[in-house]
């Protein structure tokens, strides 16, 4: 008997710790939310991805960030759009004989839509429940992800859903092969849930660990089986505890494939890309990895996230020759006889600083030594890679590039870079008073001649009162700005994206 009353008190307990669980997720849902979902090296600059859920959208000002601790200055925040990195989509689909086939149909439904509604960047992974998950198989082909949404079928393989979203968490995290943002979608019933590897209580510390949004689709249809119901609620509870998941019920309540899809998708209305100058970053730290932290003020209260990031690609600070080190006078010329003093004293007054400050001040002014160097580094850098790109294969420069009026006092260093894997450098030069952008080479100073998109003279950068500025030159006025139609003259910031023809190009510029 007191077996049996054991058993019933372990098992109401259980009961309890699910239901709280539950409601504690379902409050923290109403909450705002920031996560790092990724990080990403373009050029010169270190993207951050961030997705965040609050009233109001961060900003430069709203938003501090440090690497190991250090603080490091935002350059811009914009939505995701603007310059998408490329996301990766990890779709488990349950294939389970148990499945019926409306269920199969409506999750092929759904997996359609979501790589209908894929980035340029962007790339997917079709994977059956239970079986094997390798960043191999992933793909950025429509036709190719469709062919394998199309061949999918019921099976009797033994569908252990806990495993395969363990294992797809593993892969998210550690490969490399992988996009910058990741967002992992599980479309199930929930009863293919038997505990043969991973329970439920290390998928949930997995998850909580990792920074990695999961969409769950369960398919639920209305069912009044109390059993369906329980283990929809089950597998829901990750995409609750995940950072900005989503937790959708299909068909429930009117909730239809293309409603399932879209709430997915609309998470990048919430992501965000904050651009840190690799200057500053490379001053911080020389290391290829850092533990980073972002933090946010809002109107409700602060919001911080942190997270272990690399950025081999960042280019490092070059070796520069050693500093000249002072030594002491030789022994031949005698040091003046107060010097002693003069020395003690200031000694003496260092000495009475408190340690912190001795210790700022040393991190300041080797901060700005290596910004220094860095930049003068740099500088020769893109004269070298200006002259070489002189000759270059597809982008070249026009005989009307003096004619533009020379170069201003203080004129900036410009770098232009199509967007696209790879990269590709179109020009590093000392910008002119006005630079033309566009397809004819009597026209423009920038030819882009492999784009037959681009307008003869698409749009032209002028530089002014100490910025930047762009105008639309083509009659098609279909130039953007981070997004938006360019209409009026308006000042680019370092890092923004021009969508010119077919291409999109980030412009970064820094006054000499």
């Amino acid at each position: 008997m007191k077996i049996r009353h054991w058993k019933k008190f372990l098992s109401a307990a259980v009961v309890l710790f699910v239901v709280l669980s539950c409601a504690a997720g379902a409050f923290a849902a109403n909450e705002a939310q920031l996560n790092i979902e990724g990080s990403h090296v373009s050029g010169s600059v270190l993207q951050i991805i961030l997705y965040c859920d609050a009233s109001e959208a961060p900003s430069a000002d709203t938003l501090s960030v440090t690497l190991d601790g250090q603080p490091v200055e935002v350059k811009s925040v914009s939505p995701l759009s603007y310059a998408d990195p490329g996301t990766t989509y990890m779709l488990l689909i349950d294939t389970n004989t148990a499945v019926t086939e409306r269920a199969l149909t409506d999750m092929q439904a759904i997996a359609r839509l979501l790589v209908e509604g894929m980035g340029s960047q962007d790339n997917a992974l079709i994977v059956p429940l239970g079986a094997e998950i390798t960043a191999r198989d992933l793909s950025d082909d429509p036709t190719a992800l469709n062919a394998q949404i199309d061949a999918l079928q019921k099976d009797s393989n033994q569908a252990d859903l806990y495993t395969s979203m363990s294992d797809a968490l593993t892969l998210m995290t550690e490969s490399d092969a992988l996009q910058p943002r990741k967002c992992l979608v599980a479309m199930a019933d929930g009863l293919d849930s038997d505990i043969s590897g991973v329970s439920a209580l290390e998928l949930s510390s997995q998850v909580s660990q990792a920074n990695i949004p999961i969409c769950v689709v369960a398919l639920t249809y209305n069912t009044i089986t109390p059993e369906r119901v329980e283990a929809a609620k089950t597998i829901s509870g990750f995409a609750r505890q995940s950072p900005g998941g989503r937790s959708i019920l299909l068909k429930t309540d009117g909730v239809t494939v293309e409603d399932a899809a879209s709430e997915i998708l609309g998470r990048r209305d919430s992501t965000y890309i904050v651009v840190l100058d690799g200057a500053a970053v490379r001053a911080v730290t020389a290391d290829s990895e850092a533990a980073l932290g972002v933090q946010m003020t809002t109107e409700n209260g602060t919001l911080s996230d942190t997270l272990d990031i690399s950025f081999p690609a960042l280019p490092a600070a070059e070796a520069t020759a050693e500093p000249v080190q002072a030594t002491p006078a030789p022994s031949a010329v005698p040091a003046p006889t107060a010097a002693p003093n003069i020395l003690s004293g200031w000694a003496a007054k260092l000495a009475a600083l408190p340690g912190w400050a001795l210790w700022t001040a040393g991190g300041a002014l080797a901060a700005v030594i290596a910004l220094v160097i860095l930049l003068a580094c740099l500088k020769s850098r893109r004269k070298k890679r200006a002259a070489k790109n002189a000759a270059g294969s597809i982008v070249r420069f026009s005989a009307t590039s003096a004619e533009t009026g020379g170069e201003p006092f203080g004129a900036p260093e410009l770098c232009i870079v199509r967007m696209g894997n790879p990269e590709r450098l179109c020009c590093e030069l000392t910008m002119p008073a006005s630079f033309v952008i566009g397809h004819d080479p009597r026209l423009a100073q920038l030819v882009l001649e492999d784009d037959p998109a681009i307008a003869p003279a698409q749009c032209r950068l002028i530089w002014k009162n100490g910025s930047v500025w762009t105008e639309e030159m083509s009659r098609s006025r279909n130039t953007l700005l981070n997004g938006s139609p360019l209409g009026q003259t308006q000042r680019i910031n370092p890092g923004d994206v021009l969508r010119l023809g077919s291409y999109e190009y980030r412009i970064f510029w820094e006054q000499r």
